[in-house]
């Protein structure tokens, strides 16, 4: 497990963001069987996706071998015996203030090591708040790209190909593809 810090060594934040199909999924995975803890998702996004019933999948196909799906208000709960806590698709807990205060909770006042993975950039380009600010207090930045999804060049954006907000719901491998610089256009946003 040379991809991360000694997770065990003290409380702290890893932050792993990057691209659609950039890895983050399956390197979450490698971490929850070498620690043997569960994956936390978004329980509304795992319900709503279309493609990838139980056993859950990362957008390249790998079985999460240990996945868990749970609102947001529950996650303390959930996660209560596990460390690290592992929290995948952060830009799809919603609300966004819910799922802050249960991270800054775990890490703080449970002394739990956290390792959470999302996209980089929204539809627009933008970075999310949460991102900015974990970045802030994370120990560790792990950046997982993919490849444009037009011209194979290294990836920085996910562009939104599918749905009509800018909002991210469901299976987020038919809504979004990575893209270079180059190739991403934020005026695609809404189809």
């Amino acid at each position: 497990m040379n991809l991360v810090p000694d997770l065990m060594e003290r409380p702290q934040l890893v932050l792993v963001t990057g691209t659609v199909k950039g890895g983050k999924s399956s390197l979450l995975n490698e971490i929850a069987q070498h620690h043997e803890a569960p994956v936390f998702y978004p329980k509304y996004y795992v319900e709503n996706q279309t493609q990838h019933p139980e056993p859950f999948l990362t957008h390249d196909g790998v079985k999460i071998e240990r996945g868990h799906a749970c609102d947001p208000s529950m996650l303390l709960h959930w996660a209560d015996g596990c460390n690290p806590v592992l929290i995948d698709e952060l830009q799809l807990w919603w609300p966004t203030d819910t799922i802050f205060q249960a991270i800054i909770t775990l890490l703080y006042r449970l002394d739990k090591s956290l390792v959470i993975a999302g996209i980089n950039r929204d539809a627009v380009g933008s970075v999310p708040w949460l991102v900015q600010y974990l970045r802030k207090v994370a120990r560790t930045e792990i950046k997982k790209f993919g490849w444009c999804s037009i011209c194979g060049q290294p990836a920085r954006h996910s562009q939104k190909i599918g749905g009509t907000t800018r909002q991210a719901t469901g299976d987020l491998a038919a809504q979004f593809e990575p893209r270079c610089e180059r190739c991403f256009d934020p005026s695609e946003e809404l189809l």
